[in-house]
């Protein structure tokens, strides 16, 4: 799997698809590798960063000079990893188990751009609203020994 994730990114990057008319309307594609992780203070002892793929569509036609708008529709793999320690019934540890709770989700954010046109590069201020849709939930289940049974978290 990992490798099918870095032949995909490999040829993105090879063969970019981005078209822009002179009429200042550009369109494309964009994929990037994410990380993220759920931040909940006190819910959790120990989180890790899930790593995951954004795959996006966009659209962005330029209104006046240095300012545009921009629709984009995404797919995001998000969540979070939970490492925790499983103990006996007297308080000796056993052994460290993980979860991997997965959150896919589809995106439609319309942004109002604002350029800042230099020499060799345009930066770009964006904002916006956006509508996110939970396609998929994965709860992550934590594989304890037999000695304690098996459990899921949130």
């Amino acid at each position: 799997m990992r490798l099918k994730i870095i032949a995909i990114f490999v040829i993105a990057c090879a063969f970019p698809v981005v078209i822009q008319a002179k009429t200042g309307f550009d369109y494309g594609a964009k994929m990037a590798f994410t990380r993220s992780r759920l931040d909940i203070d006190g819910f959790f002892d120990s989180r890790d960063w899930r790593s995951g793929l954004n795959v996006a569509v966009y659209a962005e036609k330029e209104i006046f000079d240095h300012i545009s708008l921009a629709l984009q529709l995404e797919y995001a793999q998000r969540g979070f990893i939970h490492d925790q320690v499983e103990t006996s019934e007297t308080g000796k540890r056993i052994n460290t188990v993980r979860a991997n709770t997965r959150l896919d989700y589809v995106s439609l954010p319309v942004f109002l751009q604002l350029k800042v046109p230099a020499k060799s590069i345009t930066p770009f201020i964006q904002a916006g609203p956006r509508i996110d849709y939970l396609t998929e939930y994965r709860r992550g289940k934590w594989l304890f020994s037999s000695v304690t049974g098996n459990g899921s978290i949130c």
